[in-house]
């Protein structure tokens, strides 16, 4: 039982590492486009 509960503790702790990944990609992508509107405006247009 004691492998087990470790490998669910290794689970959850990917798992949460995910979404902090996917929540930093996001928040870096919003604030690249926020800031490329306002400040880049043609900059790096594609």
């Amino acid at each position: 039982m004691k492998n087990r509960k470790e490998y669910n503790d290794v689970f959850k702790a990917k798992v949460a590492l995910e979404d902090v990944k996917g929540v930093t990609v996001m928040y870096r992508v919003f604030a690249f486009t926020q800031g490329n509107s306002s400040k880049l405006s043609g900059r790096n247009a594609r």
